[in-house]
């Protein structure tokens, strides 16, 4: 565990908390307010849930492999 670890402020976008869970190694981003309080903790299980919020269309209706088609109609 890092002694000073990089911290987003509540009003920084989604976006840099993903750029820190990749680029920095982070797996949960204290999140503080703008005297330097933790007021809480962004885990990528937040990210994802926001995401499919955001953007449901995008995400809800992919088919499991995009790229497989079938041959053949199948159904009653």
């Amino acid at each position: 565990m890092k002694e000073h670890p990089w911290t987003l402020h509540l009003d920084q976008p989604v976006r840099h908390a993903i750029d820190l869970m990749q680029t920095g190694r982070y797996r949960n981003v204290p999140l503080v307010d703008d005297e330097g309080n933790l007021v809480g903790v962004i885990r990528p299980v937040d990210v994802l849930k926001y995401l499919a919020e955001a953007f449901p269309e995008e995400l809800l209706n992919l088919p499991p492999r995009p790229h497989q088609r079938m041959q053949e109609s199948e159904g009653a």
